[in-house]
C-alpha cells in the first residue's frame, strides 16, 4: 500500500511540475514573439509600400463608396483596380490558401462570399506602423480603413487589407500572379476603369 501512495503522489509531483515548465515556457514564446514583432514592426514604414484592399463579393454593393473613399485618403494613391471571380468549386481551398488557414473556407464563404469581387492595388505614399491587440504589425491606414469599409458594408469579414508589403507579396502572386516589384516600379495611376479577368485559376 506504501508504495502504491508513494507512485501517486511521485506522479502527481511530476504532473504539477511539468505543468508549470510548460505554462513558463509558453509565456516565454509569447513574450519572445511580442518583443520580435515589435522589432519587424520598427523596420516598416521607411518608404512608399504597395498594398490590396480586395472588396469581397458580399460587400460589392459598396464599391463605389470604398473607392471614393480610398481616392480622397491623404497620401494613398490607386494604381490598379481589377474585378475577378473563383470557380465555385474552388472557392473554399482558394480562401484557405489565401488566408494560410486550414479549414476557413466553408466559413469564409458564408461571411464573405463566394461572388465577383474587386483587388484595388494601392500605393502608400507615407507609410506607418502599428501593434495591434493580438500583436500584429499592421498598416495603420490600411488597418483603418479595412475596419470602416466593413462597417460601411454591414459585412463583418466583406473587406480584406494587407498589412504589410510581405503580405501584399503573397496576395498579388495567388491572385494575379505577379510581384510586388513590378508595381513599385511603375506607380502608374488608375485610369478610373476596372479591368474585368474574369474567373481566375488560382491552383
Amino acid at each position: 500500500m506504501k508504495k502504491i501512495i508513494v507512485f501517486l503522489l511521485f506522479s502527481l509531483f511530476t504532473m504539477f511540475v511539468s505543468e508549470k515548465v510548460y505554462s513558463f515556457s509558453e509565456d516565454e514564446l509569447f513574450e519572445s514573439r511580442k518583443i520580435k514583432q515589435k522589432s519587424e514592426c520598427a523596420k516598416l514604414g521607411n518608404s512608399e509600400e504597395i498594398h490590396l484592399i480586395i472588396i469581397w463579393s458580399l460587400a460589392m454593393y459598396q464599391k463605389k463608396a470604398i473607392l471614393n473613399d480610398i481616392q480622397n485618403t491623404e497620401n494613398l494613391k490607386i494604381l490598379n483596380v481589377y474585378k475577378a471571380a473563383w470557380e465555385k468549386s474552388d472557392v473554399h481551398e482558394n480562401y484557405n490558401t489565401m488566408y494560410e488557414l486550414k479549414n476557413i473556407g466553408p466559413q469564409k464563404e458564408i461571411d464573405s462570399g463566394n461572388g465577383p469581387f474587386l483587388i484595388v492595388v494601392l500605393l502608400d505614399q507615407d507609410p506607418h506602423y502599428k501593434i495591434d491587440e493580438y500583436h500584429e504589425c499592421n498598416n495603420t491606414k490600411l488597418f483603418e480603413l479595412k475596419h470602416r469599409f466593413r462597417r460601411l458594408s454591414g459585412v463583418r469579414w466583406g473587406i480584406h487589407a494587407t498589412a504589410s508589403p510581405l503580405e501584399t507579396e503573397k496576395n498579388l502572386m495567388f491572385l494575379l500572379n505577379k510581384h510586388y516589384k513590378s508595381y513599385i516600379e511603375k506607380k502608374e495611376l488608375w485610369d478610373g476603369k476596372i479591368q474585368d479577368l474574369g474567373i481566375i485559376n488560382n491552383n
